[in-house]
């Protein structure tokens, strides 16, 4: 990851947590137009639309970095590591209420000096306080961007654009 996308100012991402690219392209030019820094292909849309996800996606909005939700379970060695990411999956957090990345948000930020990230069962409220807790890299998803386990956008388009836009700016503190 270039070092200037990670220039210490907060960054907002938008998981696309979607199954279709037609579901996910009207999400994405809402969440752009509402100020999201970086756009996330998510696990159910590389599953349901493949990698050809990312590079419609960076076609389509080449200044906004495209970042693929990919799980590297074997070889990590081979990457090279920018940002730490502190995740609570979907399927753990309906199995234990509550959990979330937050509970060991402190003990990461404490044992690395790289970006961190916290995603996966925040709040509104939790995910806005990330950058004050060291974790300068927020991510919104499910459930503000899909309804749960529909996997489907969540809100009305205007609606959407508030929501997204309100939380930009809480992050960014402008």
């Amino acid at each position: 990851m270039p070092k200037n996308l990670l220039d210490g100012k907060p960054k907002v991402q938008l998981s696309l947590d979607l199954q279709t690219m037609a579901d996910a392209l009207p999400t994405a030019e809402i969440a752009v137009k509402a100020g999201v820094d970086w756009l996330e292909v998510g696990t159910p849309l590389i599953l349901g639309e493949g990698l050809h996800a990312v590079a419609q996606l960076h076609k389509k909005y080449p200044n906004h970095p495209i970042i693929a939700d990919l799980k590297t379970m074997d070889a990590g060695y081979l990457e090279g590591v920018d940002v730490i990411i502190v995740h609570t999956g979907l399927d753990e957090r309906h199995w234990e209420k509550g959990k979330s990345p937050l509970d060991d948000l402190k003990k990461v930020r404490a044992a690395v000096k790289i970006p961190i990230q916290a995603v996966g069962g925040l709040s509104i409220d939790q995910a806005a306080q990330c950058p004050a807790l060291g974790a300068s890299l927020v991510v919104i998803g499910a459930p503000l961007a899909v309804a749960d386990y529909e996997l489907k956008p969540g809100a009305d388009a205007h609606k959407l654009f508030e929501t997204i836009q309100n939380f930009v700016h809480r992050v960014k503190g402008t």
